[in-house]
């Protein structure tokens, strides 16, 4: 069978992943330049496209679809050059936005989600929790920031009930981690990782899929990407949670043994 994958994000990644070594064919399409350029360096989105091409999938970059074309079942994608893919399956993961159409005019500040203080909390006697919420981490000079990801649920409800059942909560500091397997590599990204940032590749090399990189912004350690490196992010996670300057991080990481 063969199978197109719309979106190049974490779910059409793992998606494209998991056809793959089921022996299917894939062909993965992506709208920007590289797979996960809206979250991250385009360093980390070509070793991701390179992985992927590596186990034989198809990524096609910089393509804009404008029909599934089916009539009993799908038949082929058309690309707005014209390009025809025929395909068997479909699947499209191209991200998601928050629900809260149905909190305008509640009092609540809405802006691309639910707006909390520090502390999570929203309004008097209002807290938020999840995908939906977004807060100032003062760990990262209070950027607001909205997670998708059940590690980042579990915490903030945590939070979240415990700013209830107390009105001097300290405010939630975490240091988000994420992770996804694809084919025999293990992707981890810890910390607040941006497209923009300064970026250090401090150990092993992207094109074997084995490496770790720092990320750092106003001269601050303020995120990590291992590829098969789990030990050196659970260190790199940890000098992000103490604040570590950028120049202080790099000096440590590299004159490591």
């Amino acid at each position: 069978q063969r199978v197109v994958v719309i979106g190049a994000g974490f779910i059409g990644a793992e998606i494209a992943a998991t056809c793959r070594q089921r022996g299917l064919e894939v062909t993965v399409l992506e709208a920007l330049s590289a797979p996960m350029s809206r979250a991250l360096s385009p360093i980390f989105g070509n070793a991701i496209a390179k992985l992927h091409r590596d186990n034989g999938v198809e990524v096609r970059l910089n393509v804009e679809v404008k029909e599934i074309v089916s009539k009993e079942k799908v038949e082929y994608v058309l690309l707005a050059d014209g390009t025809t893919i025929d395909c068997d399956v479909v699947v499209v993961g191209v991200g998601v936005v928050p629900n809260i159409d149905w909190l305008e005019g509640s009092g609540l500040t809405i802006d691309n989600g639910v707006v909390c203080d520090e502390t999570l909390s929203a309004y008097p006697g209002v807290v938020a929790a999840g995908d939906v919420c977004r807060w100032p981490n003062n760990l990262f000079d209070g950027e607001l920031s909205r997670l998708e990801h059940w590690t980042n649920a579990v915490e903030q409800g945590a939070a979240a009930a415990n700013r209830i059942l107390n009105e001097n909560a300290p405010p939630f500091m975490p240091v988000p981690f994420v992770w996804s397997d694809q084919y025999d590599t293990k992707v981890q990204i810890a910390g607040m990782v941006r497209p923009d940032d300064e970026v250090l590749v401090f150990d092993g090399t992207i094109s074997d899929h084995r490496f770790t990189a720092i990320t750092g912004r106003n001269q601050k350690l303020t995120g990590v990407v291992g590829f098969n490196r789990p030990r050196l992010v659970i260190q790199c996670r940890r000098l992000i949670a103490e604040q570590t300057p950028w120049d202080q991080a790099v000096e440590m990481l590299t004159s490591s043994p």
